[in-house]
């Protein structure tokens, strides 16, 4: 198995493997802080690319979103970002691992009778051999990427596989998102499964939990797709709370200095 980052060239990605040698190797390519930090900042994106996405590489993916935060000051969504990540990650390459599997059977993935005959072999196939169809896309061109980028207002990332969605993958994630609006947590989701033809749906769901208890309105959440790609869009504002309640918390906090004593001008620049 392998962990793959980095830049593309041509149709490869380059990756290394599991051990020393490819963790010397993981050091030596990982640009410093301060490098990471001036290209975030520049409003370039930074992107990870990968083959497939599973447990080996969630390591060098919490180190990136850890720099991101740092870089930002959103230290306190690390783990949120991390989940919602990697949930859309493994949706990817679960998305391009179900093509394969198709054409592997002999099944014609757009073709809705061949789909509803494919779906229970592949679930059944995915939650016994998940390695082994994982590790059938280093054959093919299917990837997926991650990238971040930063706005003023805001910091953007993208998870894309290169498959266009299918119109039935369409209608589950839409239906996942509107179940999630009911639920207050993602134990309330447990006890009643989204969707139990293809999956749980459980995935879509928790990201809309995450994001709606952490003050991130759904409409932070996008859906883009083309004949070539699918992409999930999460804008993370860098002001959770909005700028009517800082004014108001603002001038709260005057009001109740004003009845104190006289302060130091240094403390009333910070405070004013």
């Amino acid at each position: 198995m392998y962990r793959n980052f980095g830049p593309q060239t041509g149709n490869k990605i380059f990756g290394f493997q599991k051990g020393k040698q490819g963790l010397n190797l993981f050091r030596m390519l990982l640009p410093t802080l301060i490098d990471f930090q001036e290209e975030f900042l520049s409003g370039q994106p930074v992107t990870k690319h990968y083959l497939h996405f599973s447990e080996v590489n969630c390591h060098d993916l919490d180190i990136w979103i850890g720099r991101i935060c740092r870089t930002v000051s959103l230290e306190f969504l690390h783990e949120i970002l991390f989940t919602i990540l990697n949930e859309l990650l493994v949706n990817g390459c679960k998305a391009n691992a179900k093509r394969v599997f198709f054409k592997s059977k002999s099944l014609e993935i757009t073709d809705p009778n061949d789909y509803q005959k494919g779906i229970p072999l592949f679930k059944q196939e995915f939650g016994q051999h998940r390695s082994a169809i994982f590790k059938s896309l280093e054959t093919t061109n299917f990837n997926i990427t991650v990238s971040a980028q930063n706005f003023p207002n805001y910091i953007e990332f993208k998870t894309t596989n290169n498959a266009k969605i299918l119109d039935e993958e369409k209608i589950r994630i839409n239906r996942r998102i509107t179940a999630s609006e009911k639920y207050k947590n993602i134990n309330d989701a447990y006890l009643e499964s989204v969707d139990s033809e293809e999956s749980s749906g459980l995935g879509i769901v928790l990201i809309h939990i995450l994001l709606r208890n952490s003050g991130i309105k759904n409409q932070f959440f996008e859906l883009r797709t083309n004949d070539f790609e699918t992409t999930i869009i999460v804008r993370i504002p860098k002001l959770l709370i909005p700028i009517e309640a800082q004014n108001k918390i603002r001038n709260l906090l005057v009001s109740e200095v004003d009845g104190l004593p006289p302060l130091a001008p240094q403390l009333q620049k910070l405070i004013l």
